[in-house]
């Protein structure tokens, strides 16, 4: 019997019935003249397409006369590519990541530091802790005011801070009020500022004053949280504002919105806690912007570098050398 009939019986044996009515399947025929190629291969002891054909190959079906693949090449890092690692997973019969399943696991990898960077800090002794956390404060400020090309100008801790701190910011920005000039302002200028404008609007700031408020240095923790207590009546709110005016007490976010409205100035406070940068007393105009592109004085708030606890700082805009448009150093004269 010749090679070409019995390929032809060989063919026909391993192609599916075929109908009278259908057209043959040229696929299955190429399928079978395969099968026999490798048949003759085997009897005349020859190679198909230069491949030696071994006993087990008769068992495949398009992959029996394919070489098998060659090993991925090792990458230049010695540990391999997340896309390599897929692949290779792949090809073992695991499931391929996508890049979502890769991004969530990466989220998770950070959030899980973290949670050990924290746990590790609160089990410190509360000495180094809080030092610790002193330490991430003014390296976050730091950063900040390296953005903003401004530097910490430091207020006396002494109960004045928030009022010198703003007054500071007057007289950077040559701002006039009652009682004194540009660049003339002082911590006792801006007390007044702040109890004559809450004198005059009660309104907008009683319902947001309790009993508690008589007290700030002892009804806050070292966050700036304040306790609660009894709605304010309007002979306590007196007395707040004399305290304000008179005394060393401190103050806090109702003194920063008096001094933003009685300055017409919003007023932006640095701060660890979010939001890193809080715009305190933007009218309608400025709602919805970006903080740190709306002019204002800038303050910065602290928890824990000081050990009197809460403190304010001013935030002094760098200046330029002359004829480089490069911040320099130094603090801004007065």
């Amino acid at each position: 019997m010749g090679k070409k009939s019995f390929r032809s019986k060989l063919a026909k044996a391993f192609s599916p019935p075929q109908h009278a009515s259908s057209p043959p399947a040229p696929a299955e025929t190429a399928d079978g003249d395969d099968l026999a190629d490798l048949l003759f291969a085997q009897l005349d002891g020859r190679d198909v397409d230069g491949v030696p054909v071994q006993q087990g190959d008769l068992k495949g079906g398009d992959s029996a006369a394919k070489a098998p693949p060659a090993p991925a090449a090792p990458s230049p890092t010695g540990t391999g590519s997340a896309e390599a690692s897929d692949a290779g997973g792949a090809a073992n019969g695991e499931k391929k990541k996508s890049r979502r399943d890769r991004r969530e696991e990466k989220k998770a990898s950070a959030l899980a530091a973290l949670k050990a960077e924290a746990t590790a800090e609160l089990s410190l002794p509360e000495n180094e802790r809080l030092a610790l956390e002193a330490k991430q404060e003014e390296s976050h400020v730091n950063a900040i005011c390296a953005r903003l090309e401004r530097t910490m100008h430091e207020i006396a801790p002494d109960g004045h801070c928030l009022y010198a701190a703003i007054a500071d910011q007057a007289n950077v920005l040559g701002l006039e009020g009652p009682g004194w000039g540009a660049r003339q302002a002082t911590y006792t200028h801006t007390r007044h500022l702040a109890a004559s404008y809450l004198r005059a609007h009660p309104d907008d700031f009683l319902p947001f004053l309790s009993s508690a408020s008589l007290a700030p240095a002892d009804g806050a923790n070292g966050d700036g949280v304040e306790a609660e207590g009894d709605a304010m009546t309007p002979a306590q709110f007196e007395d707040y504002c004399a305290r304000i005016e008179q005394t060393g007490e401190w103050g806090g976010h109702i003194e920063i919105l008096a001094l933003s409205k009685a300055l017409r100035t919003p007023i932006h406070v640095v701060q660890r806690h979010a939001p890193s940068v809080l715009l305190v007393g933007a009218d309608g105009a400025d709602e919805g912007k970006d903080p740190e592109r709306v002019p204002g004085l800038w303050i910065s708030y602290h928890t824990r570098m000081y050990e009197l606890g809460e403190h304010y700082n001013s935030l002094r805009p760098k200046l330029k050398k002359e004829g480089t448009g490069l911040p320099e150093a130094g603090s801004f004269p007065l």
